[in-house]
């Protein structure tokens, strides 16, 4: 399903784009949390991007979670003055570039995180993007 979008949405030679602006397709998958330790979200991004023949897959995770000791311990907690969430994210990590090798790249993707994973995160499971030029100085 994701190879299959990517080919459908973006594809191969972004080089060629009609309108000169490479696409890239980004899936987002939410992660399991320690609600022991944490509150909030924590994600993991899988992009793909082929300037030429060649496809490159990318991973990151995202996080916004804040400590379980920032928080009041009620029924409903709030935010302790002084403490807030703390949003972050990995850089971009090239898993994979190839030319027919690159669906394996996803499956190990898959695999490695198959426990951590929840599901797909937001309302569609993949979003057509410019490529982001952390990537496009890598390709």
């Amino acid at each position: 399903m994701i190879a299959q979008t990517f080919e459908e949405k973006a594809g191969k030679w972004q080089v060629h784009a009609k309108d000169s602006k490479a696409k890239a397709v980004r899936f987002t998958f939410s992660l399991k949390i320690d609600y022991s330790k944490e509150n909030g979200y924590r994600y993991l991004e899988l992009l793909i991007y082929a300037p030429m023949n060649y496809v490159g897959v990318f991973v990151r995770e995202r996080w916004n979670v804040i400590a379980l000791e920032d928080l009041t311990d009620e029924d409903d907690p709030e935010i302790k003055p002084g403490k807030d969430y703390t949003s972050g994210g990995q850089e971009w990590k090239l898993v994979v570039s190839h030319d027919s090798g690159w669906r394996s790249g996803i499956d190990n993707v898959i695999r490695e995180y198959s426990a951590k994973i929840t599901g797909f995160s937001g309302s569609s499971f993949y979003e057509v993007i410019d490529v982001p030029s952390e990537i496009a100085s890598q390709s």
